[in-house]
Formats: C-alpha cells, sequence, structure tokens
C-alpha cells in the first residue's frame, strides 16, 4: 500500500511539474509573439493599370510605413 501512495504522490508530483513548465512556456511565448508583432512594420499596397490598351501588365507599388516604396511589374500570360 505504500507503494502505491508513493506512486501516487510521484504523479501528482509529475502532473503539477508539467503544468508549471506549460504556464512558463506559454508566458515566455507570449512575450516573443507580442514582440515580434511590434517589430513587423505595416505596409499598403497600390494596384495600377500601366496602359488602358495592355491590360496584361500591372504595376504593384507597396509602400512602407517609413515610406520607402518598392515596384513590381506583373505580366499575365
Amino acid at each position: 500500500m505504500e507503494t502505491v501512495n508513493d506512486l501516487f504522490g510521484l504523479i501528482i508530483i509529475a502532473f503539477f511539474f508539467a503544468f508549471s513548465v506549460g504556464i512558463l512556456g506559454g508566458i515566455v511565448g507570449w512575450f516573443l509573439g507580442r514582440r515580434c508583432r511590434e517589430s513587423e512594420r505595416p505596409f499598403s499596397y497600390e494596384l495600377k493599370i500601366e496602359s488602358k490598351e495592355n491590360y496584361d501588365r500591372y504595376r504593384l507599388l507597396v509602400t512602407s510605413v517609413n515610406g520607402e516604396v518598392k515596384e513590381y511589374e506583373i505580366g499575365i500570360e
């Protein structure tokens, strides 16, 4: 009977250890996720048709928050 109580005690200790590690991992993950979201730079984009006669060429302008504009040309074949 004493070994059953010892085994039951070990199971309870293991459960609380796993629970505390899970809580700690969740807190660390939440902080890391929050930090990554703050470092992202949102952007806006605008799609313009280059010429009305040629609808298979498009120009994509991507503007970041700091004002940097990148231009991409998209062709449909």
